[in-house]
């Protein structure tokens, strides 16, 4: 995927629109409409992916939704290391059989709140000062 969208040329003003495109064939998949399990989430994902490939040149550096995404990827560690137990509580209290409906106020609740708990250990655990003081110290030690 990566070879080939580097072989894409973005400045291409149809670029957008097929972005576009790819970004409502997501919305599509994920509505239910085809169908809803696994292949279609896939499917629906990896649409969004690409979309926004496509459509990331109209993006201006200090527009508040590239702000946003940024503040995201900074937040990614902690995400990753937060939202498995997140999932396993809301598994714990919802199960796994839901409906379309319920499982997408599921899914809300789990993005909020693995948002939530990624900004407070991002701002209070990797960006704290005695955390860093002590990779600092860290790496000093082993250039010796």
């Amino acid at each position: 995927m990566a070879i080939l969208y580097s072989k894409i040329d973005l400045r291409n003003k149809h670029n957008t629109t097929i972005g576009v495109i790819f970004i409502i064939a997501s919305i599509v998949f994920i509505s239910g409409i085809i169908g809803y399990g696994t292949i279609q989430k896939t499917i629906s994902a990896t649409f969004l992916v690409i979309g926004f490939l496509f459509v990331n040149k109209i993006f201006d550096d200090e527009a508040w939704l590239v702000r946003t995404f940024v503040k995201l990827g900074d937040y990614s560690f902690s995400t990753y290391l937060s939202h498995i137990i997140i999932i396993g509580v809301f598994l714990h209290y919802f199960g796994n059989t839901l409906t379309a409906l319920t499982e997408a106020g599921v899914l809300i609740g789990i993005t909020v709140i693995t948002y939530m708990i990624s900004s407070l250990s991002f701002k209070w655990v990797e960006n704290s000062k005695s955390v860093i003081s002590l990779r600092d110290r860290i790496i000093a030690t082993r250039k010796l």
